[in-house]
């Protein structure tokens, strides 16, 4: 087996930043839960709710249960990253997908980045993003008013 040549390496790691995509893990439950939790736990659709940029500042009506997939433009390159404020009511589910745009091999292009969340309690809930570098100012902010009943 011939060694791999400093330049085939440089190649193979360019040519991967065009396939680069981050999977939602499973979150795997370690202890019985109770028939109410089962039953909370247990989406009332099967049809998640898809929202987008362009679903920014709305209020949107839904149930307990509901999972809701979130779609933001997004670019790794830049050193901004979508984070989500903690909520009691809307749950992240996972980790967020990162799906590049750009051709294979080609550097600096954007993407979208698509988060899982679940619908947890009833009552009015607010899921609030911010697209930022560490803990700098918001470039870009993302709120949705759900109102949610039982």
């Amino acid at each position: 087996m011939k060694p791999f040549r400093p330049i085939t390496l440089a190649i193979a790691l360019l040519l991967s930043v065009g396939f680069l995509e981050l999977k939602a893990e499973p979150v795997a439950k370690t202890e019985k839960s109770s028939a109410s939790e089962e039953k909370q736990a247990t989406p009332k659709s099967s049809n998640p709710l898809e929202l987008t940029s362009h679903s920014n500042g709305k209020t949107i009506p839904t149930t307990v249960g509901t999972l809701i997939n979130v779609t933001l433009p997004g670019n790794v390159t830049t050193g901004y990253y979508w984070t989500v404020e903690d909520s009691e009511a809307i749950v992240q589910v996972g980790k967020a997908d990162y799906v590049s745009q750009g051709l294979p091999g080609q550097m600096g292009a954007g993407g979208t980045y698509k988060f899982h969340f679940r619908v947890a309690k009833p009552g009015n809930s607010v899921l609030k993003m911010k697209y930022a570098r560490n803990k700098g100012p918001a470039g870009n902010t993302f709120l949705i008013n759900f109102q949610v009943a039982k």
